[in-house]
């Protein structure tokens, strides 16, 4: 089963990726909020988004606080992970292979 490491790395690579990225409103338990996928925002039958993050408001973002050691960490397997993978869209990355670096003993070599 993939970490949620590796689901994230995929979301920001599909995100980076993709030619239909666009904006939405969804529901999200119970409340609106805003969301960035994939998916262009048209009017028509065949219109479809897949949401892959949610905008955070502005108590949520007052709420965290960013871990600067780990981010960097981080930022290295993203790196490591974009040249390794070739997917866009979500279904390029329905397989369950984990990436060596995101299993849960590769991100625990490397500090995370």
């Amino acid at each position: 089963m993939k970490t949620f490491a590796q689901k994230s790395l995929e979301k920001v690579l599909m995100l980076e990726r993709n030619e239909t990225l666009g904006v939405a409103v969804a529901t999200h338990k119970g409340e609106s909020c805003v969301c960035v996928g994939i998916g262009r925002i048209e009017e028509g039958d065949d219109w479809s988004f897949t949401p892959l993050a949610k905008l955070l408001s502005w108590n949520e973002i007052e709420e965290m606080t960013p871990k600067q050691d780990k981010s960097i960490k981080f930022a290295r397997l993203l790196d490591a992970f974009r040249d390794d993978a070739s997917g866009v869209s979500p279904d390029d990355f329905k397989e369950d292979i984990e990436h060596p670096l995101l299993t849960r003993s590769g991100l625990d070599e490397a500090g995370l």
